[in-house]
């Protein structure tokens, strides 16, 4: 038996100019140890930032 769990996810976007945007995600952000199936377990604490160039 697997039990339930709980995890925290922050994902933040923002415009700087009319075709650019920077964005951030923090994934998992308490670091919980979680099991999305039996023996395979998931990634812990990650953060991701990035720039985006979209024509409008």
């Amino acid at each position: 038996y697997m039990g339930g769990y709980a995890i925290f996810n922050l994902y933040g976007n923002y415009e700087f100019a009319k075709d650019w945007s920077i964005f951030g995600r923090w994934n998992n952000i308490f670091n919980k140890d979680y099991q999305l199936s039996y023996g395979y377990n998931t990634p812990g604490s990650n953060l991701f930032i990035g720039v985006r160039y979209a024509m409008k």
